[in-house]
Parts: structure tokens; sequence; C-alpha cells
């Protein structure tokens, strides 16, 4: 069995460390809007790349080099678990600190979406090749990232994408980015019709980063979007989906309540 482990070799760390804002969940949660409004406030925002890292060395391709921004005191990485077996599914934080991050330079966001919204996204985009099992893992893994943040001192923030379903994405933003420490409230962060779209070779999203190349079906949605908003799938009558997603889902409803002080309806 492959060894996906991510060491020193893969990633370079600058010498002036800068704080990293970890955005991490299920993949079809909102991850990829959520990191647009990161890019438009003009962060330093990598996609994926641990995540791309075990990718290239399950397949036995080139592996990519992760280097942990430049001069910047802040910024924001995206990691998704999604529909493979091995290498999409693994505890971010955990792999920094094991190449020496300091816990106190770490902010993770949890972030979860409605699980039957989440199942309907899986299903529209990935068709046969989806196995609901994974889905229930990512959960599960999201869930076991918070245990471990809480046991190793990183700071969590609990984010579900149903945050600016109930409240006006200009308002959660704003809350978040002052929890955040980001000084940033143009309004262009959540309106993006004069924005360079995402994923865009485009100088202006030069602090973009992709270490793949992603299907356009993954990214065309928040490229062709006029903004950040909440776009719901038609559920139907019955949930046949493990009770589990719905306690962790609303663990993290409820905390994303408290620290962004918004209301968000469970439905």
């Amino acid at each position: 069995m492959k060894n996906l482990d991510v060491t020193k070799k893969d990633v370079i760390f600058p010498e002036q460390l800068p704080k990293i804002i970890l955005l991490c969940g299920p993949c079809r949660t909102g991850t990829t809007a959520l990191s647009n409004v990161f890019v438009q406030a003009g962060i330093e925002s990598h996609m994926q790349p641990l995540k791309s890292i075990r990718r290239a060395k399950e397949n036995d391709e080139q592996i990519p080099i992760w280097q942990v921004g430049n001069n910047n005191k802040i910024i924001h990485s995206k990691e998704t678990f999604g529909l493979k077996d091995k290498a999409e599914f693994f505890n971010p934080a955990e792999i920094l600190l094991n190449l020496g991050y300091p816990p106190e330079r770490l902010i993770v966001i949890g972030m979860l979406r409605n699980p039957m919204q989440t199942f309907i996204s899986w299903k529209r985009l990935y068709g046969e090749s989806m196995k609901e099992e994974n889905l229930l893992r990512a959960f599960l893994l999201t869930d076991a990232i918070r245990k471990f943040c809480h046991k190793c001192g990183i700071q969590m923030i609990f984010y579900v994408h149903e945050a600016i379903r109930n409240n006006k994405p200009e308002v959660v933003i704003s809350s978040l980015f002052q929890k955040l420490g980001i000084n940033s409230s143009s309004s262009h962060l959540v309106d993006w019709r004069e924005s360079p779209k995402f994923g865009d070779k485009d100088p202006r999203n030069r602090h973009l980063c992709f270490y793949d190349s992603p299907p356009k079906k993954f990214i065309e949605g928040v490229r062709d979007w006029g903004g950040y908003q909440y776009r719901n799938h038609p559920v139907p009558g019955t949930n046949h989906l493990p009770q589990d997603m719905f306690k962790i889902y609303e663990l993290f409803q409820k905390k994303c309540e408290t620290f962004l002080n918004l209301k968000i309806k469970i439905l």
C-alpha cells in the first residue's frame, strides 16, 4: 500500500510563518464559493495543496510543491474530502502539525452544508460513481478534525453554508472576517460581477494558487455566479441518510449561530 504522507520535501515554509486560515469540509458544501470571498479580499489563497500532493503520490504523478505564503502575514488554504477512498480522506491540520507548523499559527474553519443538500449535490455531480458511505465518512472526518483541534489547542471556527440562506451574505462575511481579524468590508467580496472569474489566469488573480487542474464542472458554478449566494436543491420527501450526519451538522449549525451572532433555520 502506498504511503501518501506529506513530507517536508513537499511543503516549503517561509522564514516568517504566516497565519493559515485552513478551510476544510466535505466537497460540495460551498467551500469553493467561500474561498472565492477570500480571493476577492486579495488574500493569498491555495486550492487543495495537500490533497493534490496526496493524489499525485497515489497516481505516481509528478508531486506539486506547496510553497506556504511568500511575504504575507495571513493566507487562506482550502481542503475538501470527497469521492475517492484514500487520497481524499485526511486531516490537514494534523499534517501541518506533523510538519512542525505551530498550532497557534493555524485557524481551522470547519464547513458543512445541510446533509440532504450535500447528498443531492454529490448525486448530481458524481452520478453512479458516488459512494454514499464516503459522504458519511466526510462528515465524520470533519467532526474528527473538530475534536483534534480542541485537543491540540488549534482555534476552530464552525461555519455552515446555510448561514447565507437565512442572512445577507455581506452580513455573514463581515462578521466572519471581523472574527478572523481581516480588515475588508468592500461590497465586491460578495458581488463578483465586476471581478475576475474564479480560476482564470487573470493577473488580478495572481494570489490564487491551484495545484492540479480541477474539471470545469467543479468550479463553473462559482465562475458563473454573480456573487456569493445560496442555491437550494429540491429535496425529496424521504430521508435515508444516517442520523449521525444530521447530528454533526446541527452541532456545527448551532456553533456557527453563536460565533457569528446569526440565526440559521433548520429546514
